[in-house]
């Protein structure tokens, strides 16, 4: 059994059971980097996990080390985290073509990756939720079939009714968000 001060530390850090690295996709006119963390040691075709980090479309895949790699070595599977242009006047929303475009890659090279395509999962917490639900979206218009879609604290309506939920205006000054 763990004691107490073991359980903590264990929160605190990424699973060694998973290596973590950047590498670069190429989409169209442009390359952008993603997260990857793979179970130690790899080589077999896994599930993918795609994953877009929260954090208002200004965080980072960093962010999400813990829990990303914690699935990479626990399921296990490829967990691929996107590190999308962030939110600006020249990039309104990129982040939801970058999601898309990163799965669309990640499975049409699914044997370069080592992933299984018939087991993919697009996973996104807070804004990443809403990129990962329109991916969702497109992938049942189009394809590829999904197996799963995991939204953490789904950040979905980005407009102004947004401010007319129940659950938004019921901890609109919580101590972690607030409402201005």
């Amino acid at each position: 059994m763990l004691s107490v001060a073991a359980k903590t530390t264990a929160l605190r850090f990424p699973d060694r059971g998973a290596a973590i690295r950047w590498r670069e996709v190429a989409l169209p006119g442009r390359l952008l980097r993603v997260r990857v963390y793979r179970p130690s040691p790899g080589g077999a075709v896994l599930p993918l996990v795609l994953h877009v980090h929260g954090g208002g479309f200004v965080g980072t895949a960093v962010q999400s080390d813990w829990v990303n790699s914690h699935l990479a070595a626990r399921l296990p599977a490829v967990v691929v985290s996107v590190e999308h242009r962030l939110l600006g006047p020249e990039t309104p929303l990129s982040a939801v073509d970058d999601g898309w475009d990163v799965l669309r890659h990640m499975l049409r090279h699914a044997a370069q990756w080592g992933i299984d395509l018939a087991r993919t999962v697009v996973f996104g917490e807070s804004a990443g939720s809403m990129v990962t639900a329109l991916a969702a979206i497109r992938a049942r218009a189009s394809g590829p079939p999904l197996r799963a879609q995991v939204l953490v604290n789904p950040a979905v309506d980005l407009t102004a009714t947004m401010f007319d939920h129940a659950s938004f205006t019921r901890h609109a000054h919580s101590p972690t968000l607030t409402l201005p």
